[in-house]
Order: structure tokens, then sequence, then C-alpha cells
């Protein structure tokens, strides 16, 4: 539903950043839709923008989404293909997108989770993502997204 001032506008503060990881895809046709205006734009500020986005997350159709991640070409490559995480799929409403990425000769993996939303108490999910880094000993593990929670929460 993003206007065309909006993909500008979005495009306009994201293009400084070599990766950027974008929750609340909407699952069906938009969704990507607007993932690929906003390469489109962001194509046009010099750089060349590669995405992709990940399958409709597997909770219930109310909270059902997509994530995306986007890269500058020049300077990230994406090492094999981005994965919904689904070892804690039925204790988390969307599972986390992950995605591996090598710069020069490091690699790390963004985690791109979106928890539910504060009224459900999100940090009965998101205690879970301390376990993820074990189930991927031998990857740098961000952990990035929306976890609906004020910094300060413990």
């Amino acid at each position: 539903s993003k206007t065309d001032e909006n993909i500008l506008f979005i495009a306009h503060v994201v293009k400084r950043f070599d990766v950027i990881a974008i929750q609340e895809v909407v699952a069906g046709y938009g969704g990507p839709k607007a993932v690929i205006r906003l390469a489109e734009a962001l194509n046009k500020t010099g750089e060349q923008w590669e995405y992709v986005f990940s399958h409709g997350t597997s909770s219930d159709r109310y909270s059902k989404e997509r994530y995306a991640f986007m890269w500058k070409s020049k300077k990230l490559k994406k090492v094999g293909e981005p994965w919904l995480e689904k070892k804690y799929q039925m204790e988390v409403e969307r599972e986390p997108y992950f995605g591996k990425f090598q710069l020069g000769k490091k690699t790390f993996t963004l985690v791109s989770f979106h928890a539910k939303p504060k009224a459900k108490q999100p940090e009965t999910e998101i205690k879970y993502l301390k376990f993820l880094p074990d189930l991927h000993p031998n990857e740098t593990l961000i952990f990035c997204g929306d976890f609906n929670l004020p910094q300060s929460h413990s």
C-alpha cells in the first residue's frame, strides 16, 4: 500500500546502508511488489541492489507475513539461499528469517525476526532466540527486527 512518495522516502533513508532487513512484508502479492518497487528506487540512486523475500511465515492467517533482505551487490554477496528457521515454529508466531552474506573474506548471518504484538507478551517467544546460536555454532549471527518491546525491557 506504499505510495511512490513513501517508496522514494524509504529509498532515500536506507540508501546509505549496505544491507537491510524488512519485516511485515504482506504475505499476498502486494508485499513482494513493494520490495521490488523499493529495489527499483534504490537502483536509481547509483548503486545496484539485490533482494530476496521469504515465503509466508507458518503462523495463522492473521499474522502471516513475509520478510525481505536487500543488499548492495557491489559490497555483499548472498551465500546460499535464505530460509525461515523452523526449529521453534510452534513456539513463535512468525519464525525468524536467516540470510547469510559475505563481505570480503568474512561471512555473517542476519536473523530477522518480527515478534508478536506487545499486548500478546512478545517476551514469551523472544526467549527462544537465545537458543539459535547453539543451533548454528559456526555462524556469526546478527539479530535484527521488530521485537515489540522497549529497549529497556529485560
